[in-house]
């Protein structure tokens, strides 16, 4: 039998959270449904494989450790709230830059590039490619 280690725990309300997901796949449109369902069949795989797997020792996770999971998730908890008033455009360029502050990334041009390039490449992805309708806002809209 497997023992239940920290990382299987993980995975178990990883699990949840994907079974959560599942449950909303019904409610999107068919046009839209594809992407979503690829990525969910794709962590639900990856998810039973590492139950499965044989765990290695693991490591207590020191304070700084803990600090930088609490200050990262609750940077993520930020952004998803501004995702509804300040649009996804603005919300994920800004928790780039922020995230990318907080590790302590030189200022150089990738600093100032990657952003960008992330948010609007993803932002063209979704909206021409898969057709997917991203937050405009509601404090104030900016989209593209």
């Amino acid at each position: 039998m497997n023992k239940l280690t920290g990382n299987r725990v993980f995975l178990l309300v990883g699990a949840l959270v994907l079974i959560a997901f599942a449950t909303q796949i019904p409610k999107i449109p068919n046009g839209a449904k594809e992407y979503p369902l690829v990525l969910l069949v794709a962590s639900i795989v990856t998810t039973i494989v590492l139950f499965f797997l044989p765990q290695g020792k693991e490591e207590p996770i020191g304070k700084d450790a803990s600090m930088r999971i609490f200050v990262f998730a609750a940077m993520i908890g930020l952004s998803l709230y501004l995702l509804t008033k300040i649009g996804y455009i603005l919300s994920t360029t800004l928790f780039i830059y922020v995230g990318l502050w907080y590790l302590k990334l030189k200022r150089n041009l990738l600093f100032f590039l990657f952003p960008l390039v992330v948010t609007l490449s993803m932002y063209f992805l979704f909206t021409r490619g898969l057709s997917v309708i991203l937050p405009m806002g509601e404090w104030f809209t900016l989209s593209l």
